[in-house]
């Protein structure tokens, strides 16, 4: 292609703001041409802050736009599936932050509005693209490491805020917690590209911040009182690599 993509971005929240944005101001290969969101006055500041052409609260008529080529979603998790395959339907290619489906239903879903579209679909699972993550997929891709039989992987992350009525704190709209939101990455790391890599889950353990005990409790002495979580605090999962 001898011309930029061009690229409307569905959901202007913290992560469209903070990440995606920035990174299309950088991309030389990459133009945003419009951003819909359900907040007008926030697609009004977006609008004058990022000079976008199109601004509109109309997934449809974001989608009618003819110059459109691609559509990243950064829209709350339980969106993200249904927005994927209304996007491919259109033509557009997709850029979808993670995960693609709370389930694997919703997953095969836009996997078969891919194949029906012709279109592209990528996630945003950016630690794949690290430096030192290609460098390890070339060593194991090449038998420098040997058979791979074991691997271990862990990521902590401390939030000291929460913002009262979060859609990352509710299991309904988030998926549940660490896992879908650290968890999937680990495993995607560990896979190394390979969907066929895991064989199983062999042991699945999680604490709740629902629940009155332990890490709940101290959790609970840093969240708002509007605020009442349904999500993983801390999860542990291990899984048995294909024989």
């Amino acid at each position: 292609m001898d011309r930029p993509v061009r690229i409307g971005l569905l959901g202007a929240g913290a992560v469209a703001q903070t990440a995606h944005l920035p990174a299309f101001r950088r991309l030389r290969n990459a133009e945003l041409v419009a951003i819909c969101d359900s907040e007008g006055g926030k697609l009004r500041a977006l609008r004058e802050r990022t000079g976008v052409v199109h601004a509109t609260t109309s997934l449809d008529e974001m989608l009618a736009l003819d110059e459109l080529d691609a559509v990243d979603i950064c829209l709350p998790s339980n969106q993200h599936a249904a927005a994927a395959v209304r996007c491919l339907e259109a033509g557009k290619h997709v850029l979808c932050e993670k995960p693609l489906g709370l389930t694997a239903r919703e997953v095969e879903d836009v996997l078969a509005a891919r194949d029906r579209s012709g279109k592209h679909v990528l996630v945003g699972m950016n630690n794949r693209y690290r430096d030192d993550s290609i460098l390890l997929r070339r060593f194991i891709q090449d038998g420098q490491l040997g058979e791979v039989f074991r691997a271990r992987a862990g990521w902590l992350k401390r939030r000291t805020k929460v913002k009262p009525g979060a859609w990352q704190y509710a299991a309904a709209m988030s998926g549940g917690g660490v896992v879908m939101d650290l968890g999937i990455q680990l495993a995607q790391q560990l896979a190394l590209g390979h969907p066929d890599f895991f064989y199983r889950v062999i042991h699945f353990q999680q604490v709740v911040a629902r629940k009155p005990e332990g890490l709940e409790q101290n959790r609970r002495r840093h969240l708002s009182p509007a605020v009442d979580p349904d999500v993983q605090d801390v999860a542990r999962i291990e899984l048995e690599i294909q024989p």
